[in-house]
């Protein structure tokens, strides 16, 4: 598995997909954008409307939209990005993507 399949998935364009595995680290520490954890939702549970605040509570997630930079912390991002990797290891596995 690459870092560019997991990119994928978190939603990077593909100009911005990590060149290498140091380069995704440094995105996740840095924080990655809400919007990548909404696009790994509507993939993993697309009828699950509530499966993103699993990842990151309401009221927190509610805060962060606000927020100027819209990013989710170093941990948030973390986790999403295990979640991402397992869904594209599944995929993988299934012959999916």
């Amino acid at each position: 598995m690459s870092a560019a399949a997991v990119a994928g998935v978190l939603g990077f364009a593909k100009s911005e997909r990590a060149a290498s595995p140091f380069e995704m680290i440094a995105r996740i520490e840095h924080g990655l954008p809400v919007g990548a954890l909404d696009r790994v939702a509507a993939i993993v549970a697309p009828e699950d409307a509530n499966f993103k605040y699993r990842i990151v509570p309401r009221p927190t997630l509610a805060r962060r939209r606000q927020q100027r930079g819209k990013r989710l912390t170093a941990e948030e991002s973390a986790l999403l990005a295990r979640l991402a990797q397992a869904w594209t290891l599944r995929a993988r596995g299934l012959g999916e993507r």
